[in-house]
């Protein structure tokens, strides 16, 4: 029997594969998307100042 060769990923959806569902989860989930990059931002500023040099 010949292979079947498709683009069925997790759930028999096509292209269904982990980095599909993380930017469907992203989309409708954006405002708290955004708040994480502000937050992660924000500490990486901090941490800047705080071990930065000169």
């Amino acid at each position: 029997m010949p292979s079947r060769h498709d683009d069925e990923g997790a759930g028999g959806r096509p292209g269904a594969g982990a980095l599909r569902r993380l930017g469907e989860w992203c989309a409708r989930h954006f405002v708290i998307v955004v708040v994480a990059w502000l937050v992660v931002l924000m500490a990486l500023q901090v941490a800047n100042r705080s071990v930065g040099g000169a």
